[in-house]
């Protein structure tokens, strides 16, 4: 800390508990700080015993390897590796505890404002911070302190807007067949478009290859195979294919919207259709998704919410519930026990703060345009959407042990034969 506060003798436990939380953050920033700064100079050292000694070092630590050896030259790589990095690691480390003293310098003056609304209760002594944050918060010895800017926004790194679809494709219904070891197997299509691609994932998955390819494309395409779905249906204790998949899963979820899911999704191109019913509906950042291409595609049909165009309440579970509380007692308001409860009291938080200041602080803690949510369709229930993949599971499992004349999969095909 850099500033010396009159802070009262007493304040409010949980204020109390907010400060210890960011004196704990502090201390753990600037210790990755120390620890980086002994190690670089203890491994410059190594680097440079490397590169002066290498003939010794090689005769002694790897007596009857030569200098240009696999384990000698290997080791010496990451010697260097490790300097390189540790260095490259320093400027970050330095930039968050110069952040974390920042964070502590406000909180602090946020607490002391608060202390003096907050009713008098439940009382402790005002927490001491570590002695080095207010001897020594930047030692001299130490490279010189980042220039941080004044807490705020930053600026968003993903813009996304909506697409505009092209007309929907119509269901194409289709019958066709694949040839599985000495069977030749009719399968239906409700769009056509998908066969060529199914039966290529579907035999390199034989061969093979990932099955998930062929599965979403089953589900995209409304793909089954009516042998299947007889058998499954009027066979009492149906054989599964568990080496793949478990009993609960491959009977799960319901089948009555496999039709309409697959024209829901023909709303889309099939790169995007492919991608949502690889990715688990929930919310994440969009550096973590495999993909942005088909967020926009997404977005136009609901698929996909973006944190800028959700409400600021619902963005509050993305930033830590401690500061979350700190809001709440900022206001003189009892703090939240969860963050659904700290959503449904927002309003609360707005007649207090003002929407702008909350908006802002929000903005402080996370970049909203990085929040992306993969949702269900609207109105539907997980289950309805789960049901069709796990048959398309079952499907191309079935269709991949056939391939290997597995007597399980063999009863599938005499079912009523």
């Amino acid at each position: 800390m850099t500033t010396r506060r009159e802070t009262p003798p007493q304040i409010a436990k949980p204020l109390a508990a907010v400060l210890t939380s960011t004196y704990d953050l502090a201390m753990t920033a600037r210790e990755a700080v120390e620890h980086r700064l002994a190690s670089i100079p203890r491994q410059e050292a190594e680097v440079k015993e490397w590169k002066e000694n290498l003939t010794t070092i090689a005769a002694t630590r790897y007596p009857g390897h030569d200098v240009s050896s696999y384990p000698v030259q290997t080791r010496m790589q990451r010697e260097f590796e490790q300097l390189d990095r540790y260095r490259s690691e320093l400027p970050d480390r330095l930039n968050n505890y110069s952040k974390a003293l920042q964070k502590l310098e406000r909180t602090t003056g946020e607490v002391i404002e608060a202390a003096k609304r907050v009713s008098a209760g439940n009382c402790v002594p005002w927490p001491k911070p570590p002695k080095v944050l207010l001897a020594d918060p930047w030692p001299r010895d130490w490279p010189p302190r980042p220039i941080l800017g004044k807490e705020g926004p930053a600026e968003m790194a993903y813009e996304f807007e909506a697409e505009v679809l092209p007309p929907r494709r119509m269901p194409s219904p289709t019958t066709f067949t694949l040839q599985i070891a000495e069977h030749s197997l009719e399968l239906n299509a409700r769009y056509e478009e998908g066969v060529s691609y199914f039966s290529d994932e579907l035999y390199s998955s034989i061969r093979g290859g990932s099955r998930w390819p062929a599965i979403t494309e089953a589900v995209r395409c409304g793909i089954h195979w009516p042998q299947l779905d007889s058998y499954l249906a009027e066979c009492n204790q149906p054989w599964l294919p568990e080496f793949y998949v478990g009993e609960m899963f491959g009977l799960r979820g319901i089948l009555e919207r496999r039709d309409q899911l697959a024209d829901f999704l023909a709303q889309l191109s099939p790169e995007a259709g492919r991608w949502y019913l690889s990715t688990q509906p929930m919310r994440s950042r969009a550096g973590s998704l495999d993909s942005l291409d088909y967020i926009e595609e997404l977005m136009a049909v609901g698929l996909v919410r973006w944190g800028p165009e959700m409400p600021p309440a619902e963005l509050l579970g993305e930033i830590p519930f401690g500061e979350v509380k700190l809001l709440f007692m900022l206001a003189g308001l009892s703090p939240p026990r969860g963050f659904e409860a700290a959503v449904a009291r927002y309003g609360e938080l707005v007649s207090a703060h003002g929407q702008e200041f909350l908006w802002r602080r929000i903005r402080s803690y996370i970049d909203p345009s990085e929040v992306v949510e993969v949702r269900e369709i609207d109105g539907w229930h997980r289950e309805e959407r789960l049901g069709p993949r796990a048959r398309a599971n079952l499907m191309v499992s079935t269709l991949i042990l056939l391939s290997d004349i597995n007597s399980g999969a063999q009863q599938v095909i005499d079912w009523n034969g």
